[in-house]
């Protein structure tokens, strides 16, 4: 057989052939942050940002020190001319704190949603943005106060600087706890506790939000809610706490069997489940009402000393609020930032 008859000799497999080949990298895009005279790329995972370092090392002292740092000898990579500096955040959170950082006006807005105050809490902390941190700060704590008197004020006004959706009050408390804003963390346990009454699984398997998303606890904090949650609405009926008043007389009681009657009949009532909240902290003037005339058949020295005695347990109970999630006393609270 002649040499044109020979069959072609086989190809050599190289070894890249061996090898799967790999996926494509994810594709980068562009986030709406993109200023034409910015002179730094942030990139975060498979977005960038477009900004301005003048800007940046304006309000943070991060960028600052970074800015100022020498430039090495082989140029890293460049977008237009400008470097790429690799950022480890969530794209979603620089998008949402740029949109403040380049439009400040939305800080007057009234309500913010919160995903916006939690970009503000997590970027501004960790790049030392101080003044974007307060106004985050000073939004969680106004809808999460430290005091009674500030928290009276809160329901009576009924804004908040925070919008709600469904799985809010979790978000809140895995935000303050994360960052050590701490001073908000008596009020977002208890009212992360009293939500849990709402949900099914007593809110074991998280609270879906209206995005699909699921919010949820750590199994220390729902622990935490279930045992505190038990333990105030135990301690309400102890002496010198908020329902003390409906179990123990005055002294100058002048029909003892049948003010004990009318009083076990409103305790009946703020006991029952659509009522739990209103017996810790609610203003006294929300449930005057149902005490006027659920007592009107009790004597005038019952009718008299319930309100004042309501109002020293809703002091004691809100001094105490800490302790049953077992948390320091409110005086060591600090936030810090």
């Amino acid at each position: 057989m002649s040499s044109s008859d020979s069959p072609p000799s086989k190809r050599r497999r190289t070894d890249s052939e061996d090898e799967p080949i790999p996926p494509a990298a994810a594709a980068i895009k562009r986030s709406e942050i993109w200023h034409e005279d910015g002179s730094v790329v942030l990139q975060a995972q498979d977005t960038q940002f477009r900004v301005h370092w003048g800007l940046l090392t304006m309000h943070s002292s991060v960028f600052k020190d970074m800015y100022g740092l020498p430039q090495p000898d082989v140029a890293g990579p460049t977008v237009e001319g400008c470097p790429v500096i690799p950022v480890f955040d969530d794209p979603t959170d620089l998008l949402h704190f740029f949109r403040v950082l380049y439009n400040p006006t939305m800080l007057t807005k009234e309500t913010l949603p919160f995903a916006t105050v939690a970009a503000l809490v997590r970027i501004g902390r960790k790049y030392d943005f101080k003044e974007l941190l307060q106004a985050a700060v000073s939004r969680l704590t106004h809808d999460y106060p430290s005091t009674l008197a500030e928290y009276d004020a809160l329901v009576l006004s009924k804004k908040r600087r925070i919008g709600g959706y469904e799985g809010k009050t979790f978000d809140i408390l895995n935000l303050a706890r994360e960052h050590n804003i701490f001073s908000v963390l008596p009020l977002a346990y208890y009212t992360a506790s009293s939500g849990l009454r709402h949900y099914r699984n007593m809110g074991l398997d998280g609270i879906i939000r209206a995005d699909g998303t699921t919010s949820s606890l750590s199994p220390h904090d729902l622990q935490k809610c279930v045992m505190g949650v038990n333990a105030l609405f135990r301690a309400q009926l102890k002496r010198g706490y908020t329902l003390s008043w409906v179990t123990i007389s005055p002294e100058a009681c002048s029909n003892l069997p049948g003010c004990m009657k009318e009083r076990s009949k409103l305790l009946q009532t703020l006991l029952s489940v659509e009522h739990t909240r209103v017996l810790l902290f609610n203003s006294c003037e929300s449930i005057k009402g149902w005490i006027e005339s659920s007592l009107e058949h009790c004597c005038i020295a019952c009718q008299t000393a319930l309100l004042p005695q309501l109002a020293a347990g809703r002091e004691k109970g809100w001094e105490d609020l800490p302790s049953f999630f077992d948390l320091p006393p409110w005086a060591e609270l600090q936030n810090d930032l």
